[in-house]
């Protein structure tokens, strides 16, 4: 697969993950998860944007920087967010 295809794909499951985890938390989250939810997207996103901005645009990215970007963009598909929020959150009644 082209790499353009691959970046797509990628992207395209973090929207869906993204959208998935907002209307969770939206309905059954508290206000600060919510919060930091879209911090941490959009931080990482971000960052995975301009990576890939560079490597479409200007040159093809170095290897230990695209592990770093498949290390971030595999923490935002994974429940460990969700995970780390549930166990600092306190109970609810």
């Amino acid at each position: 697969m082209p790499i353009h295809g691959r970046h797509v794909v990628k992207f395209f499951f973090i929207l869906m993950v993204y959208g998935a985890g907002f209307a969770c938390l939206r309905k059954w989250g508290m206000p600060w998860m919510l919060r930091v939810w879209h911090i941490v997207y959009l931080l990482i996103v971000f960052f995975l944007l301009m990576l890939g901005g560079y490597d479409w645009v200007i040159a093809r990215t170095p290897a230990s920087v695209r592990s770093i970007a498949d290390s971030l963009q595999g923490f935002l598909v994974s429940p460990i967010l969700y995970v780390a929020m549930r166990i600092v959150a306190p109970a609810q009644a």
